[in-house]
């Protein structure tokens, strides 16, 4: 067995539903919007993962409903078996490929690859496979296997009944999401609708949130130098607290670059240097040292007093480095330690994900996990809610 992929086969494995294969039980697309999902592996990338002990391999399903929406799961490349859901009906396109990386560990991969902004995955993952160059900023030297496409259909009689705007609106208006499940609607309209329960905490929601808002923005605005939308301040149910120092057109220092994102004289590296907080730290420091010496609170004192400070603190920020160099050496030495521990302990489940032994129908029977059973329990009973 060889430890690398030849061209022939790599260029083999590159069609769909060839190097990897989705497995699901056809009966259940037919009454639920709920579904277990397995998969298979060709042989020759099986072996190219045993070969080269690759442990952080990964397979992220995407989920495009009619409209073109995306959901993902990833999962780990060994998992028996895994639960997706469906938020919308009509026909859906379900796209999966294997993805690890030989610097990064498969909690990093995870986070890129579900990384989300505005509603919006960040990064594709043609982003982030290959090697960063200048072109390629967002590259983070993923690789990739294999491509897996199926089409299910989806009936709207398997989601839950569409709310009124205006409820959806209430009913959520506590929550950080939307409800999920037709369960979830139910606990949700509980407290939305018991006499004075949320209008009561809703008030006070928004004095707290207002101030708490205002106060972020000080802190970001003023001592820290950052543009923010101070509209957000007054506006918390149609913008996000993310929003208050999140600027969305414009991220940049208000002191290094204008409102039109032009960079002033004094740069990036000036905007850190003249950014009040520091500043307003190392002045506090030095008050406390003249305060305890009983030294005068003269010019002089101050200016000596400060300096001592920031050489102390470089002082102290350098021993810290070394010292948390050491600690991730020992973390890395440790965790090779458990992942050879855990390979030893685990049994070797690469054989079972092979396409040659995998059903032509269906799924591989496995046990249920507590978790899968919750979710299996949970999909029965609670409609999801179409987005």
């Amino acid at each position: 067995m060889s430890a690398t992929l030849s061209k022939r086969v790599r260029r083999e494995m590159k069609l769909p539903n060839i190097g990897l294969q989705l497995l699901y039980d056809y009966t259940q697309t037919t009454s639920s919007a709920t579904m277990y999902l397995q998969w298979c592996v060709a042989k020759p990338f099986l072996d190219f993962v045993r070969d080269n002990d690759i442990k952080n391999a990964l397979v992220l399903v995407s989920i495009k409903n009619p409209e073109g929406h995306e959901v993902r799961y990833v999962f780990d490349l060994t998992s028996q078996r895994e639960l997706i859901q469906f938020h919308a009906s009509g026909t859906h396109t379900i796209c999966a490929s294997v993805v690890w990386s030989k610097q990064h560990r498969a909690k990093k991969i995870r986070s890129w690859l579900l990384d989300g902004q505005y509603g919006q995955y960040r990064y594709s993952l043609n982003d982030l496979v290959g090697g960063h160059t200048d072109k390629r900023r967002h590259a983070m030297g993923l690789r990739r296997f294999g491509l897996a496409e199926r089409t299910i259909n989806v009936s709207a009689d398997f989601f839950a009944p569409v709310l009124s705007s205006r409820e959806e609106w209430w009913i959520n208006l506590l929550f950080p999401t939307y409800a999920k499940n037709s369960c979830s609607i139910r606990r949700r309209r509980f407290i939305a609708y018991f006499p004075l329960l949320q209008p009561t905490a809703v008030a006070i929601w928004l004095v707290l949130m207002t101030l708490f808002r205002f106060g972020t923005a000080m802190f970001y605005g003023v001592l820290c130098g950052l543009r923010c939308d101070w509209g957000a301040i007054v506006h918390p149910f149609t913008q996000s607290f993310v929003e208050v120092w999140h600027h969305k057109k414009n991220k940049t220092s208000w002191i290094g670059r204008r409102t039109d994102g032009t960079e002033r004289a004094v740069g990036e590296n000036g905007a850190v240097l003249l950014a009040p907080l520091p500043h307003v730290i190392l002045l506090g420091i030095a008050t406390i040292v003249l305060a305890k010496n009983d030294y005068d609170f003269n010019f002089l004192n101050y200016v000596v007093a400060y300096f001592t400070t920031v050489v102390f603190i470089v002082a102290i920020v350098a021993v810290v480095a070394d010292v948390a160099t050491f600690f991730e050496n020992v973390g890395d030495w440790w965790r090779k330690a458990l992942d050879a521990f855990m390979a030893w302990r685990t049994p070797d489940r690469l054989e079972q994900l092979q396409c040659s032994v995998a059903p032509i129908q269906g799924l591989r029977p496995v046990g249920y996990t507590p978790r899968l059973l919750y979710q299996r329990v949970q999909a029965a009973y609670c409609k999801p809610v179409q987005s």
